[in-house]
């Protein structure tokens, strides 16, 4: 059964850790993530079987900002399986720093930037004021400077 993070949560992390409990006959654990869309299933983006103990960090690059996921647990013993109800969260925005949304703030934000800059991306207006010109490099160095996210 899911314990955290709870259903309707809504994570700041983009590498949550992720707890249940399972009875003692279970042989076999599952754990699964999926990206929801419209309150569906649509896309599964992490899988483990057996992971060690009865939680896990989320590994970097597997959840995006800004999006609603479900995670179940599924047991497996001599008698079947057993399925948990699905838990859902919600990502929140994440970091204007993390660029490329990774959920880690890093030198390959910086050029991920600078790349959207000069292809005249308009995800490198970062000072928002319907532009993109020096001034939004400027801004961007001293969020990625000051980044504790």
């Amino acid at each position: 059964m899911p314990l955290a993070p709870v259903d309707e949560a809504l994570v700041s992390s983009l590498t949550p850790t992720l707890s249940w409990e399972v009875g003692p006959l279970a042989q076999h654990v599952y754990v699964s993530i999926f990206r929801r869309s419209a309150g569906i299933n649509h896309e599964m983006v992490f899988h483990v079987m057996d992971p060690t103990g009865t939680a896990l960090v989320v590994p970097v690059d597997t959840l995006v900002s800004a999006t609603e996921y479900s995670w179940n647990v599924v047991t497996e013993n001599v008698l079947g399986f057993a399925y948990s109800q699905p838990r859902v969260f919600f990502t929140e925005t994440s970091c204007p720093a993390d660029f490329d949304e990774n959920g880690v703030v890093a030198v390959i934000d910086f050029f991920a930037f600078l790349s959207a800059w000069f292809a005249d991306d308009p995800r490198a207006d970062f000072n928002g004021n319907g532009t993109r010109e020096v001034a939004d490099i400027f801004a961007f160095l001293a969020a990625w400077f000051a980044a504790n996210c």
